[in-house]
């Protein structure tokens, strides 16, 4: 696939027709993600869904106060178009051009303004009943919060899948395809809710270990991109705000170097299972003890003979509250508790803090 343009931006062109129904596309920082989406869709006029994870994102969007926020404003700059929202409901904005009627010049009749897609926060889509029949493209900017942001009140990765459920209804009952959904970031926290809930994340660290830029599962219609080779990223490596952080620093890799900035991979360590005896399954890990050594240990393969617990709402409360010394010993013992990859200890982390509750 043909990832870049000449210009070195991203190549929407390829991305729509090369890739499956719902792309993930996690990259640094002024590679063309958000702008060429956009472009792509108003001049092949495909109306899309504008997507961020929170109101108060969305109101920032919208707002007049910093136009450097709105995600239209290069492209009303480099396109002569006048690209803003218009509230159409209490959830909902329209994304119209030229949104105030005017007058032709030439002919005197009122032009129209022109709907080119809507505008959406998740956190709100659950008061939303029926939406979007003419919807061609879903687009979710920045759909990987910032660390320790935790605004969305309930389930993420649940309210997406909801958005996607009734966006598509039963478009391939009735021989269309699904809805093109576009989901894009910066790297930050690779433990994101919707890569938890579609098992992706160990897919993610495996194309960051190999630099890997373009990886699909046409089965379950999934592609994920992260442009590595972005010359644009590469430059912007180069630039005063990157020297001024240190090329090195984590800050730096992750806007620009594409990554994961906020993720801790201490405690990682492979050990003999048959030095461990099995305490517990819950979800995907298997929790075991030392048999020598005051330990614990958390791997990918499951026990034997142990209990097994689900990763439902009920049943991780559950584990939480007869488990809950597992969580104590890993805050309270540095060396007390190992794992044998880093999406075991994100799972392990994620089961014992996360609300599993929708909405």
């Amino acid at each position: 696939m043909r990832l870049y343009e000449d210009s070195g931006y991203l190549n929407f062109e390829e991305i729509f027709n090369k890739t499956q129904p719902l792309v993930y596309i996690v990259g640094a920082r002024g590679t063309g993600k958000t702008y060429g989406v956009i472009n792509y869709c108003v001049r092949k006029h495909i109306k899309f869904l504008y997507i961020r994870r929170t109101q108060v994102q969305l109101d920032a969007c919208v707002s007049s106060i910093d136009p450097g926020l709105n995600p239209f404003y290069q492209l009303n700059i480099d396109n002569d178009w006048e690209l803003n929202f218009k509230k159409v409901n209490k959830q909902v904005y329209g994304i119209f051009d030229r949104y105030d009627k005017q007058e032709d010049p030439n002919t005197g009749e009122i032009e129209e303004p022109t709907l080119v897609g809507y505008s959406l926060a998740l956190s709100t889509f659950r008061n939303i009943k029926s939406f979007g029949f003419d919807v061609g493209v879903i687009i979710f900017d920045e759909f990987i919060a910032d660390y320790g942001d935790t605004s969305f009140k309930g389930d993420e990765a649940g309210a997406f899948m909801k958005l996607l459920e009734s966006l598509n209804r039963n478009r391939e009952l009735d021989g269309r395809p699904m809805i093109k959904t576009i989901c894009m970031a910066n790297s930050d926290d690779v433990r994101t809710p919707l890569f938890r809930a579609m098992n992706l994340i160990r897919v993610v660290m495996k194309l960051t270990d190999k630099k890997t830029e373009y990886w699909a599962d046409p089965k379950r219609g999934i592609s994920i991109i992260m442009p590595w080779k972005s010359k644009i990223a590469a430059m912007k490596k180069q630039s005063m705000i990157s020297k001024l952080f240190g090329e090195d620093s984590a800050y730096v890799k992750a806007s620009y170097g594409n990554e994961f900035m906020n993720n801790d991979f201490s405690g990682i360590k492979s050990l003999d299972l048959k030095q461990l005896k099995p305490v517990l399954n819950v979800g995907e890990i298997g929790i075991y003890v030392h048999k020598q050594k005051d330990c614990l240990y958390v791997s990918p393969t499951f026990g034997s003979g142990v209990e097994t617990i689900g990763a439902t709402e009920i049943e991780l409360q559950r584990f939480k509250q007869t488990y809950n010394w597992m969580w104590v010993w890993y805050l309270t013992h540095k060396d007390g508790i190992w794992f044998e990859d880093y999406i075991s200890k994100a799972l392990f982390i994620d089961y014992n803090t996360t609300i599993r509750k929708f909405y």
